[in-house]
């Protein structure tokens, strides 16, 4: 027996919960769309373990929200695969926390890119550590960024060494800082392979007065890492740095960069032998009117103070470094 679209429209919650496996497979995949969510709700886990691929693929974005995490457990992974991303876009983080490593694994790369990096924010450590080399393949750099330092902490070393250049850039400081030396070693292999030393500023008793690390291009690297190192200050010395962009290696049209200034170190308060560390992204960057040239500006106010500087690229767009200026007389090995 098979029900026309009348016949689906018309059920009750009660005659849907009543319908046999057999029964309810029987419907088309248009029919399961045209079912009103209070329709679905009555849904049992054990009618939705038994409905084919296709009747799933039936399911609308308006329907998907509307299940109950008991109704969830009865998708499987087969079912998972078969969805849309648009569909898989529609999974509420209530519905995506309780999937199972099975049902994970029903997500396609394809899937996982898809997704907000608020429905990433609600995979488990379990989740993460599920996760094959195709199915990181979809990530986005946005999704990396997302990622809390919990969840990158389950990335076996082999799966962090599957990440592209693009998604190696999403990587936060503070993500840098949680990987364990196995997890950093698969990152790009040498690590001197992924930096360069770019600019920079000598050891130096530095007066009152502005140096900077020089202008350099941000071209062919993913992102920058400005460090600023002060040794000893004096009792009345100020120390602002910032990172500033122009158009040139001049410093044409120099202007800040927004939201990368330090808080000013004074020596009055025990403020030498510390370091400072700048996080340059393209997205910091005026690039669009062609500010393509960076530098990290360090100020000393009052009396001397002994520091350095530095800035560092990071992942290069295509292949191993091998741009570090010349003071970088080695790199040992």
């Amino acid at each position: 027996m098979s029900y026309s679209n009348t016949q689906v429209a018309a059920l009750t919650t009660t005659e849907v919960a009543a319908l046999t496996t057999t029964q309810i497979g029987t419907f088309t995949s248009a029919q399961v769309g045209l079912l009103t969510t209070t329709q679905i709700n009555a849904v049992s886990t054990t009618q939705i373990s038994s409905l084919t691929t296709t009747l799933i693929d039936g399911l609308t974005t308006t329907q998907i929200p509307t299940l109950a995490t008991t109704q969830i457990t009865g998708v499987s992974s087969t079912h998972i695969s078969s969805l849309t991303t648009t569909q898989v876009d529609a999974l509420t983080t209530t519905q995506i926390s309780p999937l199972t490593v099975s049902q994970f694994g029903g997500l396609s790369s394809a899937h996982i890119g898809s997704l907000t990096t608020t429905q990433i924010g609600v995979f488990s450590t379990t989740h993460v550590a599920s996760l094959s080399t195709g199915q990181l393949a979809g990530v986005t750099p946005a999704q990396v960024t997302a990622l809390t330092t919990t969840q990158v902490s389950p990335l076996s070393s082999t799966k962090i060494g599957s990440l592209t250049t693009p998604q190696l850039n999403g990587l936060t400081l503070d993500q840098f800082k949680t990987l364990t030396s196995d997890q950093m070693s698969k990152v790009v292999g040498a690590t001197s392979e992924r930096i360069a030393v770019t600019g920079h500023a000598n050891p130096i008793s530095q007066g009152a007065g502005t140096i900077n690390t020089g202008y350099q291009s941000v071209a062919g690297y993913g992102h920058f890492i400005g460090i600023l190192s002060l040794g000893a200050m004096g009792a009345t010395s100020t120390v602002d740095a910032k990172i500033t962009q122009a158009t040139d290696a001049n410093g044409t049209g120099v202007k800040d960069v927004a939201g990368l200034a330090m808080t000013q170190i004074t020596g009055a308060v025990g403020g030498g032998n510390k370091n400072v560390i700048f996080e340059i992204r393209p997205e910091n960057l005026d690039l669009t009117n062609g500010f393509n040239f960076i530098t990290l500006s360090v100020t000393v106010g009052t009396a001397a103070s002994l520091l350095s500087a530095v800035v560092i690229g990071v992942n290069p767009d295509y292949a191993p470094t091998s741009g570090n200026i010349f003071p970088v007389r080695q790199v040992v090995g």
